[in-house]
C-alpha cells in the first residue's frame, strides 16, 4: 500500500524587480498656469500645455512619488515664463495646482545684461534716521480711512532707509547675476532709473537675500511704522507738503486731487527716482510713484498695533503692507497714512519697494 505524505507548507518567495510592483497606485494631478498656454514638464519630460482659458485646468494621472514639475512659456528671444515646484503624489489623491509663472531672462540674453549692468553691486544710498516718537495714522481727519485709526503713539529706534526706491539698474543687476528669478515687465516706460515695479513681496525678499549674501550687511523692508515715521519726516498734514500735494512735488494722478486741492498732471507713468524734490527727511517718492513693500502682515485697524515701532508678523500671513499710494492713484491714496494690503505673490504695474537698514 502506498504511503501517502502530508502536503508541506513552504514559504512562497517573490522577487520584485526594481522600479516593479504587483499593485501601480496613482493620483491624479490637475494643473493651471497664469499665463496659460505654459508647456508642462514633469521629471523633465513635456507632458503637454495648461489651457490658454482662465479657470481651466489639465489632469495628469502619477503613479505615486515625488514629482519636479516646471512650466515654461517662451515670450520672445530674451525671456519666457517659468515656475517649477516639487510635489508629492499619494495613493488615490487629487491634487489641483494653479501657478503664477514668472518672467525670467534665458542664458543668452543674461549674458547681455551682464555686459550692460556688469558684475558690480550697486547698493543703495542710505539715510540716517534718529530715534523718536510720532503719531501714527490719520491724524489730520481729512479723507480718513478706519485701516488708520485709532491714531496712536508710536516710539521709533534709530533705523536707515534708502533715499530712493530701488531701480530697475538695481534689480537687473541681481538678475544678471543669478540672484533674482524674475524678470519684470517695465510696461514700456523704461528701466535704468526708474523704480522697479511689478514686483511681490516675496520678490523683494529674494533680491534682500542675495544683496546681504553679496554684501554681508543686513538690508530688510522697513516696518510700516518706521515707514510713515520717514514719510511724515515731522510733519502731521496730509502729505510731507501740507495740507495739499502737488504734481511737481509728486507722481500721482493729477486730475483727482485731495478734496479742496487744485488739479495737477496725470503723467500715467513712472518717474526716475530722485526726479521730484525730497521731503524735510530727504527722502524721494514718498508720495507717488510706486506702492512700497513693507515688512508688516495686514491687519485690519490699529486696535492692537505695537508701540513700539516693530513689524506686526504672524504664520502664514496672507498679505502684507504696502505703503505710500503710485502714479495712478488719486491723491487721498498718496497721504502719509495711507496704507494698502494685498497677496504677497502678487505683481502689478505699481508695486515696488525700498530698502531699510
Amino acid at each position: 500500500m502506498k504511503k501517502i505524505l502530508p502536503y508541506l507548507l513552504l514559504p512562497l518567495f517573490v522577487t520584485f524587480l526594481p522600479g516593479c510592483s504587483l499593485i501601480t497606485t496613482k493620483g491624479s494631478l490637475s494643473i493651471s498656469s497664469q499665463p496659460g498656454n505654459a508647456e508642462i514638464y514633469i521629471n523633465g519630460k513635456l507632458k503637454g500645455k495648461t489651457p490658454g482659458r482662465k479657470g481651466k485646468t489639465i489632469t495628469v494621472n502619477l503613479p505615486t512619488g515625488q514629482y519636479q514639475i516646471e512650466l515654461v512659456k517662451s515670450r520672445s528671444q530674451n525671456d519666457e515664463y517659468f515656475a517649477s515646484q516639487t510635489i508629492s503624489i499619494t495613493d488615490g489623491t487629487e491634487q489641483s495646482l494653479s501657478i503664477p509663472l514668472s518672467l525670467r531672462v534665458t542664458g543668452e540674453f543674461r549674458q547681455q545684461l551682464l555686459g550692460t549692468i556688469g558684475t558690480d553691486i550697486i547698493e543703495p544710498e542710505m539715510i540716517r534716521i534718529p530715534a523718536g516718537t510720532f503719531m501714527m495714522g490719520c491724524v489730520s481727519d481729512i479723507e480718513c480711512l478706519k485701516n488708520q485709526k485709532p491714531v496712536h503713539s508710536v516710539s521709533i529706534n534709530e533705523f536707515m532707509l534708502s533715499k530712493h526706491e530701488l531701480t530697475f539698474n538695481e534689480w537687473d543687476a541681481c538678475v544678471a547675476q543669478g540672484g533674482c528669478s524674475h524678470y519684470p515687465d517695465d510696461y514700456k516706460f523704461g528701466r535704468g532709473n526708474r523704480p522697479v515695479l511689478n514686483v511681490s513681496w516675496d520678490d523683494a525678499q529674494q533680491y534682500i537675500i542675495w544683496l546681504n549674501h553679496k554684501t554681508g550687511k543686513k538690508y530688510r523692508l522697513a516696518n510700516e511704522a518706521e515707514w510713515e515715521y520717514a514719510a511724515r519726516a515731522g510733519t502731521a498734514t496730509p502729505f510731507n507738503t501740507g495740507r495739499c500735494l502737488s504734481t511737481e512735488m509728486a507722481n500721482y494722478d493729477g486730475d483727482i486731487p485731495l478734496k479742496g486741492c487744485e488739479k495737477g498732471k496725470d503723467r500715467k507713468q513712472t518717474l526716475e527716482v530722485g526726479s521730484l524734490p525730497v521731503n524735510q527727511w530727504g527722502f524721494h517718492d514718498m508720495h507717488g510713484n510706486v506702492w512700497e513693500w513693507t515688512q508688516d502682515c495686514w491687519v485690519s485697524d490699529y486696535k492692537n498695533a505695537p508701540d513700539d515701532g516693530s513689524a506686526i508678523e504672524f504664520e502664514n500671513c496672507p498679505r502684507r503692507v504696502l505703503r505710500g499710494g503710485g502714479w495712478n492713484y488719486r491723491g487721498s491714496y498718496n497721504r502719509s497714512a495711507i496704507r494698502y494690503d494685498y497677496s504677497h505673490t502678487l505683481r502689478l504695474e505699481n508695486l515696488g519697494f525700498r530698502l531699510a537698514m
